[in-house]
């Protein structure tokens, strides 16, 4: 990382900054608190234009803001540290000053979400969102034309890449799978509560269903009302979170009917997922 490279500089330069305060060709300056634990530390391109300044605790470890800037004064991108790790709003710009990217970062890893910027003859567009968990993509990717419409989508599970939708003239074509379902554990002790979530990737302007029934072993369905449903939006995905707590002992099946519908309401995506869940008599 950039910050590395800096403190190299810092250690080379500290003879050449104390026998003189003016920045020379390629140097650093460093600048401390009156206290000496803040150090702020300048480096400059060979005309003398500042190239980047980052704080440092006492113990030389980047601890505060760090900023790179263009040779014409411009900002080229800004983030923050903490304890030596990247924390905060990342922010990058292109030559012109306008946004290249805006983003988080959590501990040294991207997280939430990202938007991406493209410079276009007529002019800058919104290029690509994407959705970050613990530095990993997670959720919806989408990628825009210039013309502001979706080109294609990718939905993303913890485990990597699940299913894309790519645009071509008037159809969808769709590779891979649009949902993932996450859930705790499929043993219980009667008087437990069973939680799953499910995330059914639905790119933009489509829209996502799911119902949910539980089976038992005979295969039977239980009477509406057996479990909870409710809908949320993260990460460009919708979220669906369902929960239930089943009073015999026995072994069930949970089934989840889904379905991913275009702009005019047509069928894009369909499937059932079952999960087998099994309860017993506390001991």
């Amino acid at each position: 990382m950039k910050s590395i490279n800096l403190l190299v500089n810092l250690i080379l330069m500290v003879g050449l900054i104390s026998a003189c305060g003016r920045p020379k060709k390629s140097s650093t300056q460093l600048f401390k608190s009156e206290s000496g634990d803040t150090i702020l530390a300048r480096t400059f391109y060979e005309d003398g234009s500042l190239k980047e300044e980052q704080m440092f605790n006492a113990d030389t470890v980047p601890n505060g803001f760090f900023v790179s800037y263009y040779q014409n004064g411009k900002v080229k991108y800004e983030n923050f540290f903490i304890d030596g790790k990247e924390n905060g709003i990342a922010k990058g710009f292109f030559e012109n000053g306008e946004p290249r990217y805006l983003g988080k970062v959590d501990d040294g890893k991207k997280d939430s979400t990202w938007l991406w910027y493209e410079q276009k003859p007529d002019g800058l567009h919104l290029d690509m969102i994407e959705n970050y968990l613990n530095g990993k993509l997670f959720g919806g990717q989408i990628k825009f034309n210039r013309y502001g419409h979706c080109e294609w989508y990718k939905f993303y599970g913890l485990d990597g890449l699940l299913g894309k939708v790519s645009f071509e003239d008037s159809r969808s074509v769709l590779e891979g799978k649009l949902c993932n379902i996450y859930y705790d554990q499929n043993e219980l002790n009667i008087g437990e509560g069973f939680y799953s979530k499910i995330y059914l990737g639905a790119p933009l302007g489509w829209e996502s269903g799911l119902n949910v029934k539980i089976l038992d072993k005979n295969g039977d369905l239980l009477e509406p009302g057996s479990g909870n449903l409710r809908k949320t939006e993260e990460r460009n995905t919708d979220a669906y979170h369902f929960s239930c707590e089943l009073k015999e002992p026995g072994a069930y099946l949970i089934q989840y009917l889904i379905g991913v519908m275009d702009e005019n309401g047509a069928i894009e995506y369909s499937d059932t997922l079952t999960i087998k869940l099994f309860v017993k008599e506390k001991l």
